[in-house]
């Protein structure tokens, strides 16, 4: 037979954990001494710390991010600047086309002659202008101060067809001024958009 007398050991069973809970209740309230209290609180700052650098980081990142496509933009929109942009583009065809009376060597050579046509003369500085934009711009680029990819996907197109476009005027004057690296950073960044999209 079974007993039927469970309440005793009921209530010596709650006892217990009544007498544990006050036991481990006590425990830890010694635990929490000055000393102790005061070691929570350095670690709970320790980690406040930790968590705000965290957030300070990356809310410096994220605000480079931002100047970086603002610088962007603006270099963007003196290259696209319509007025000058057509101007040299007019320009550039001309010389794409290789003429024999307007090419990149001729509207160079008249650029550094004494006795100039002047409208040769007015197109070479329409298109050294230009190029010192575009230049201005690939530096601003290999400094990592414009966004790259945002500037590409505005004007890969023309930067590419600027360069090949403007090769021979460039390198005739790299000859006149013996400087190989005139209009360099253009010439590396044209050459690197042309090899990634062929790519």
């Amino acid at each position: 037979m079974l007993s039927t007398n469970n309440t005793s050991t009921d209530t010596n069973v709650s006892g217990l954990l009544i007498e544990s809970s006050a036991d481990w209740f006590a425990t830890i309230l010694t635990w929490l001494t000055v000393t102790n209290i005061a070691i929570i609180i350095q670690a709970i700052i320790a980690v406040a710390i930790i968590l705000s650098a965290r957030y300070a980081k990356k809310s410096i990142e994220s605000f480079k991010q931002v100047e970086k496509l603002k610088f962007s933009m603006v270099a963007l929109r003196k290259i696209n600047n319509t007025e000058n942009y057509l101007k040299v583009s007019g320009i550039l065809s001309i010389l794409e086309d290789n003429r024999e009376e307007l090419n990149g060597q001729t509207l160079a050579d008249n650029y550094f002659r004494e006795k100039k046509n002047q409208e040769q003369l007015e197109q070479a500085i329409t298109v050294i202008s230009y190029l010192n934009d575009l230049e201005d711009m690939a530096i601003g680029i290999e400094q990592n101060v414009y966004d790259e990819s945002t500037i590409k996907k505005s004007i890969e197109l023309r930067v590419i067809k600027t360069y090949k476009a403007s090769e021979v005027f460039i390198k005739t004057c790299q000859t006149y001024t013996k400087e190989n690296n005139l209009w360099g950073y253009f010439g590396k960044l044209a050459q690197k958009w042309e090899k990634e999209k062929n790519t």
